[in-house]
């Protein structure tokens, strides 16, 4: 359904592993980058910006939002 894959997007920027959301976004603006992930009804979609000089750090910051979201329940009552 839609509203739990927006939902998912969602929780995708609330962190991964022990850094939580606000680490996450603070740890993409030291590097000048930018994460997002969102839906449609056609898909999923998930877009990182960064300086070519960061670029696997910010790369590994997303892998791991996307490999291994932090999907804590506060952040997910939260989000929802």
């Amino acid at each position: 359904k839609t509203g739990r894959t927006h939902l998912m997007a969602s929780m995708l920027s609330e962190g991964t592993g022990d850094m939580d959301g606000a680490v996450f976004a603070a740890r993409l603006q030291e590097l000048g980058a930018s994460f997002d992930a969102r839906t449609d009804v056609e898909g999923f979609t998930v877009t990182l910006s960064t300086l070519k000089k960061n670029l696997n750090e910010a790369f590994s910051l997303a892998a791991g939002a996307v490999r291994a979201p932090r999907m804590n329940q506060a952040d997910f009552n939260r989000v929802k």
